[in-house]
């Protein structure tokens, strides 16, 4: 199943992570369940830019939904370019936000 991604959307952070060897499946290639991780990673990148602390018992914020869209298959040795951005997808109930 593929999810579109809303059309307007604000870039509000950017990184880059690196593949670890370790990453990989048994195919040589990223492991689906790494691309989750990575973008754990970019959130809590981007809320400590924000000078937020990512810790129990401090108030932050929370990712409410995740998805992936696989587009092309990703291997080590190599760079990630994650990028953080907020969109707004109309449900009945009122505008939710998405990154």
């Amino acid at each position: 199943m593929r999810i579109d991604i809303p059309a307007e959307r604000k870039l509000v952070h950017e990184m880059v992570a690196p593949i670890r060897w370790g990453d990989m499946d048994a195919y040589e290639r990223l492991n689906n369940t790494v691309y989750f991780r990575f973008m754990e990673q970019a959130r809590v990148d981007w809320i400590t830019s924000l000078g937020y602390q990512v810790a129990l018992g401090q108030n932050t914020m929370v990712m409410m939904n995740g998805f992936c869209n696989f587009y092309k298959q990703v291997s080590y040795p190599g760079d990630l370019i994650l990028k953080t951005s907020i969109g707004v997808w109309s449900y009945e109930h009122g505008p939710h936000y998405c990154s």
